[in-house]
C-alpha cells in the first residue's frame, strides 16, 4: 500500500513538471503580431471641387495623420478634409498601436472641370466622361452638384443633377420662358440662387442680358442690346463676380464688341475695353477676356489691358483657388497657370470650360 501510495505521488511529481517546463514564460502562448495596416480612401463624391471629403478606413485600429495639413486634413475616425483652396497629392498614414508597421494611401486632390460639351474631366486631365448629350455651354453651380446648359434644339436652359458618373446624370429642370427665345450662355450665381443669360426678346426683337431665380422665375431684364441690323447680336456671355455684386457681359457699342460691367440688379452699366467673353478673377479684382489674339486681362474698373496671356484662346475662367486658367483653342479645353504657363490640354473638342 505504501508503495502504490508512493508510485501515485512520483507520478504527479513527475506530470507537474513536464508542464511546468514547457515553454519559456511558465506555459503562455505568445500570439501572432497582427497584420500590417491597409489603408484605403474613398472620396464622399466622384464630382466637384476639392472640397468633397473622403472617408479613410484600415484592417486593424489606427491613428491617422497626413503628410501636408496645408492641403488636407484627417479625423481620428478617418475623414479625411481637403483644403477648398488647394489642389495637390497627400500621403494618408494609419499607424497602429506597438510595433506594428503603418499603412499609408496616397489621395490625389483635383478639381473637377466640366467642358461646354458637358464632358467631366479632372483638373489634371484623367477620367474624362461625358455626362449627357443635346446639351452645350455647360457652368456649373457653386456645389458641383449640378449644372446648366443650352438645349440644341428648343428654346430652353436644362438643369441637370449628376454624381459624377454618366449614368448618375438626371435632369432636374427644364427653363423656358414667354416671349423669350434662344436662351443660352447661362451661368449660376456664386450661392446658386440665380441664373444670369443671354435670350432673345420675341416682342422688343432684340437680345438681352436677363436674370432669373435658378427654378426659372422672377423674370427679369438687366441689359440689352442697342439698334443692330442683319444677323449682329449685340449682348453676349454674362458671368457674376465670385462676391456676386457684379455681372460682367459683351455688348456690342456702335458696332464694336466691348466688354462691359453691371451690378447684380443692372444698374451702374459700364464698358471697359473692346473684346468679348469676360469672366472675373477669384478675388474680383481683374477681368480675363478675348480679344482677336488671345486672352488678356484688365482691372475691374477699366485701364490697360495686359500683355497677352494666351494666343489664339478664349472664354477663360479661374480657378477657385485663382491660381489657374480655363479656357477653349481650337485644340480643346486647356488649361495654365494664371500668367499662361503650364498649358495642358483636358478635352478635344471646342467650347470652353467651367470649374
Amino acid at each position: 500500500m505504501k508503495f502504490r501510495r508512493f508510485a501515485i505521488a512520483l507520478m504527479l511529481l513527475v506530470t507537474t513538471a513536464l508542464f511546468a517546463g514547457c515553454g519559456s514564460t511558465g506555459g503562455s502562448i505568445t500570439p501572432p503580431p497582427p497584420p500590417d495596416a491597409t489603408i484605403t480612401c474613398v472620396s464622399q463624391m466622384q464630382i466637384g471641387v476639392v472640397s468633397a471629403n473622403y472617408v479613410c478606413t484600415a484592417n486593424v485600429a489606427v491613428t491617422w495623420s497626413v503628410n501636408n495639413s496645408a492641403l488636407a486634413t484627417i479625423t481620428q475616425s478617418g475623414v479625411l478634409t481637403p483644403n477648398k483652396t488647394t489642389t495637390g497629392t497627400v500621403t494618408v498614414t494609419g499607424t497602429p498601436t506597438g510595433t506594428d508597421k503603418p499603412g499609408t494611401a496616397t489621395v490625389n486632390l483635383v478639381d473637377q472641370i466640366i467642358s461646354g460639351g458637358t464632358y467631366l474631366v479632372n483638373s489634371d486631365g484623367t477620367d474624362p466622361t461625358q455626362l449627357t448629350t443635346g446639351c452645350c455651354n455647360s457652368e456649373w453651380f457653386a456645389d458641383h452638384l449640378s449644372f446648366v446648359c443650352t438645349g440644341v434644339t428648343g428654346n430652353r436652359l436644362f438643369v441637370y443633377k449628376t454624381n459624377g458618373a454618366a449614368s448618375g446624370t438626371s435632369l432636374s429642370a427644364t427653363l423656358s420662358w414667354p416671349n423669350l427665345g434662344q436662351p443660352d450662355l447661362a451661368s449660376p450665381s456664386p450661392d446658386g440662387k440665380t441664373l444670369v443669360f443671354r435670350a432673345y426678346g420675341t416682342i422688343v426683337k432684340k437680345f438681352g442680358v436677363y436674370q432669373a431665380n435658378a427654378d426659372g422665375t422672377n423674370l427679369q431684364l438687366l441689359s440689352q442690346e442697342a439698334a443692330c441690323t442683319g444677323s449682329c447680336v449685340g449682348i453676349g456671355q454674362p458671368r457674376y463676380s465670385y462676391d456676386k455684386k457684379k455681372i460682367v457681359y459683351t455688348h456690342v457699342v456702335h458696332g464694336q464688341s466691348m466688354v462691359c460691367t453691371m451690378n447684380a440688379d443692372g444698374t451702374n452699366q459700364s464698358c471697359l475695353v473692346a473684346g468679348g467673353d469676360g469672366a472675373f478673377s477669384t478675388d474680383g479684382t481683374e477681368i480675363f477676356f478675348t480679344m482677336a489674339d488671345g486672352i488678356h486681362s484688365i482691372g475691374n474698373s477699366g485701364g490697360q489691358p495686359s500683355a497677352l496671356i494666351v494666343s489664339g484662346a478664349g472664354g477663360a475662367m479661374s480657378s477657385p483657388n485663382g491660381t489657374k486658367l480655363v479656357f477653349g483653342t481650337a485644340s480643346g479645353i486647356i488649361t495654365s497657370y494664371i500668367d499662361g504657363s503650364g498649358q495642358q490640354t483636358l478635352v478635344v473638342g471646342g467650347g470652353h470650360g467651367s470649374w
